[in-house]
């Protein structure tokens, strides 16, 4: 009968159960408590995790009592008395469970006591309600550049055990600085300062912060002189936190090499983090057929930005000549210039984000509702470039993807400073 007993617990043991806590104390029950210890450190943190903290809180005293039958017969086990420690830490406290801890090492007074205040760290996590993250999608922007050499010391990753980074012949390393990700809740925005990680299992709290534990693939993108978008999708296999920054490393196909990457850095975002916004574009002519008087408070503007910059010659001949009161005569030949309508600011009511192009670059100008220019790459934008307009999908109005000489960063309009930050 003990022998059948046996069998039908080791058994269960192995069976695949429906939740980490059922396999636990299938695992404990048959006095596995090394394979035990393996599923408690390799639970996700969240509501796995707390069920494991909730099923040694609640012990009737069945667990307790295998587990002190076992230690009889081996004092000296360490998995045996890492259980033991968690037991009293789950119905007392941490302090309780070192006392009772160092009575069962009386015999081995210089034991080395780091792996169970681990232990106790991640029963602190699972018993924490905070720690219950909901999964959700991952939503992460970023700037990423290829790199060499990887030291695996530098990365955290989400399974207890490291294994060992190491990369297909056909794939290179990104190592992407977050910018922005999506907690699930809300946006948070670098610096991370207010970002909190255990002391143990910090990987895997940052995975499910990101979301990578829902879906571990980024984009990295660049764009190429003609505009066109270039892309490669990359496996997130370690991350890093570092003075309020993450970091992550991803192993994807080089991209292809472009002009405009010379700086070396691309873009780096999930798929769903970015919604690309792609107004319609029409012509200062066609606009001004609807929008009479705003185009007639643009015109003037727009004519002495690109005199003060010093583009006169970007402005047709009988333009430049004209005076600003005859609008129809300087319309006529700026009537094919590009303009897309789209609301940047939140007012309900369109900015005109005007393209003209410099020596076959492309060059933005933004004018409010009211015809003031509230952006220019001819002036006080002049270092940066306009990629791409984005919806965050927070509720708020556009964001600006801006490429400047070391980055790309996101700006979005704000009321208080009146410009895009």
């Amino acid at each position: 009968v003990i022998q059948l007993h046996a069998q039908v617990t080791q058994a269960q043991s192995k069976k695949t159960w429906a939740s980490p806590s059922s396999s636990i104390l299938a695992h404990l029950i048959d006095g596995r408590w090394g394979d035990a210890l393996v599923v408690f450190q390799n639970t996700p943190i969240g509501t796995q995790l707390h069920g494991i903290g909730e099923l040694l809180k609640t012990d009737s005293g069945r667990l307790w009592e295998r587990m002190e039958a076992a230690l009889k017969v081996n004092p000296d086990d360490q998995d045996i008395q890492a259980w033991g420690t968690l037991m009293v830490a789950a119905k007392q406290d941490s302090t309780q469970a070192i006392a009772w801890l160092q009575k069962q090492q009386q015999l081995s007074p210089s034991a080395d006591n780091s792996r169970f205040y681990q232990l106790l760290d991640l029963l602190d996590i699972a018993l924490d309600k905070e720690s219950l993250i909901s999964s959700h999608l991952s939503k992460i922007i970023g700037n990423s550049q290829q790199v060499e050499n990887v030291n695996l010391v530098d990365w955290l990753q989400p399974t207890h055990q490291a294994i060992p980074l190491q990369l297909e012949p056909d794939k290179v390393w990104y190592e992407v600085q977050v910018s922005a990700f999506h907690d699930g809740k809300r946006w948070q925005y670098q610096p991370f300062s207010n970002l909190q990680l255990p002391t143990v299992a910090r990987g895997k709290q940052l995975w499910r912060y990101l979301g990578l534990d829902t879906d571990s693939r980024i984009q990295v993108t660049v764009w190429t002189q003609e505009g066109r978008q270039e892309s490669r999708i990359a496996s997130v296999k370690a991350a890093s936190f570092r003075e309020g920054v993450i970091y992550l490393l991803a192993a994807g196909e080089a991209l292809p090499l472009t002009s405009t990457a010379q700086s070396t850095h691309s873009l780096a975002h999930t798929e769903t983090a970015l919604r690309w916004l792609d107004p319609n574009s029409t012509s200062l002519w066609e606009l001004n057929q609807r929008e009479p008087e705003w185009i007639a408070a643009i015109l003037p503007v727009l004519k002495q930005e690109l005199v003060d910059s010093g583009r006169e010659a970007i402005i047709p001949t009988s333009a430049q000549s004209e005076d600003d009161s005859n609008l129809q005569s300087i319309l006529k030949d700026l009537a094919n210039w590009s303009v897309r309508p789209i609301d940047l600011t939140g007012n309900n009511q369109p900015e005109a984000v005007l393209t003209i192009y410099e020596n076959r670059q492309p060059r933005t100008l933004i004018f409010a509702d009211t015809g003031e220019l509230i952006y220019s790459e001819f002036s006080q934008d002049a270092s940066t470039s306009l990629t791409a307009i984005a919806d965050l999908e927070d509720g708020k109005p556009p964001v600006l993807l801006i490429n400047d000489p070391s980055s790309y960063r996101l700006k979005r309009w704000s009321v208080e400073g009146k410009g895009f930050e």
